[in-house]
């Protein structure tokens, strides 16, 4: 009796198991404008009438006997029926962001499964850098922007076809109008020329949208530390000849000002030196007359009354030898003085003498 009971027992819960209502996939995601498709199925064969719901509210019955009782343009059923299960297939048709939610499938009398629909929106994504070129060994940095996707975007980064590490690349995301915009900034370091490609993708997207540039990289100049060092020495050196030149230049004017200046004084020197002497020569013009005597002067030693103006001793009347004097020099002047020559008496003859008037 007690096995009797037992084996009751067993096959009511197989078959309450085999019963149960399947109903895939549990969760979907498309795009919108894209179909939805539903499957729902069972074992057992005295089920009745099939309901679709969406978000609650019945879209399509499906009956046992006459299939689907209400065709719509959005919403239909195919039938995928074998001999070992009731297969029926819901198709959702132009989804829409509002659609989003549950979708059920109830089995009258049987049982019920519900299943998530997530109807999602692809944007644009662009890599706003445009192709980029940087010398080795120097760090490259690259924006990509991704506009009007639902939900969040997924952004990532590939280098030559290599997904780059999380850690090189940071990502923002802002919502605008129940879209969302995602920015992205990925900074690397690569030692060859690459293309670069940006990501973007939700899970309804089986291929994500790309953008590709492509970075290049240049050779670091090797002289690059010499060529900063030669125009530092080149900057010292120009404008220490400036200042040598400016320099030269002022003591070049300083010179010439002295050279002139001293032509000048030298010339005035000159001008008056001549000056003097000619004045002088104008006053002064011959030779001094030593024998010459004033009128009335006494010559010492001698007594003048035993001389007369001719030379003889007034006393005994006999000639006496005159000291004779050296002509003076002719000059013009000679005669607007008034002085002519005077004639001197001899043993040699009679010669001229003059006697001078120095003033």
């Amino acid at each position: 009796m007690d096995i009797v009971f037992l084996a009751v027992i067993l096959l009511t819960a197989f078959g309450g198991v085999i019963a149960q209502v399947q109903l895939e996939p549990k969760n979907a995601a498309v795009l919108r404008g894209t179909d939805a498709r539903f499957n729902c199925s069972l074992i057992q064969s005295d089920w009745v009438v099939m309901s679709w719901l969406l978000n609650g509210s019945l879209v399509l019955t499906i009956s046992k006997e006459h299939g689907v009782l209400e065709n719509h343009k959005r919403f239909c059923a195919i039938n995928h029926t074998t001999s070992q299960s009731y297969k029926w297939e819901f198709v959702l048709k132009n989804t829409q962001r509002n659609e989003s939610g549950e979708v059920t499938c109830d089995v009258q009398n049987i049982g019920r499964k519900m299943a998530t629909l997530s109807v999602q929106e692809n944007g644009t994504v662009t890599i706003t850098t445009g192709n980029v070129t940087t010398t080795q060994n120097q760090p490259a940095t690259i924006h990509c922007l991704a506009r009007n996707w639902f939900p969040e975007p997924i952004l990532t980064w590939t280098l030559d076809g290599i997904n780059v590490n999380q850690d090189n690349y940071s990502t923002g995301t802002v919502a605008s109008g129940g879209l969302f915009n995602s920015n992205s900034t990925l900074i690397i370091l690569a030692n060859d020329s690459a293309p670069v490609e940006c990501q973007a993708t939700v899970p309804a997207l089986a291929v994500p949208e790309t953008s590709t540039i492509f970075l290049t990289i240049v050779a670091e100049p090797a002289d690059k530390d010499e060529t900063v060092l030669i125009a530092v020495i080149v900057s010292v050196v120009a404008t220490v000849l400036l200042v040598m030149l400016i320099i030269l230049i002022v003591y070049c004017c300083c010179c010439r000002r002295r050279v002139t200046k001293s032509s000048y004084e030298e010339e005035v020197r000159k001008t008056r030196s001549l000056s003097e002497i000619n004045s002088t020569s104008e006053v002064v013009q011959g030779k001094d007359n030593m024998a010459y005597l004033p009128d009335g002067s006494v010559r010492a030693g001698v007594v003048p009354s035993e001389f007369n103006d001719s030379g003889f001793d007034t006393d005994r009347h006999r000639p006496i030898h005159t000291l004779e004097m050296p002509d003076a020099v002719h000059n013009h002047n000679h005669e607007v003085n008034g002085h002519h020559p005077v004639p001197i008496h001899g043993p040699l003859g009679n010669k001229k003498c003059r006697h001078a008037t120095i003033v």
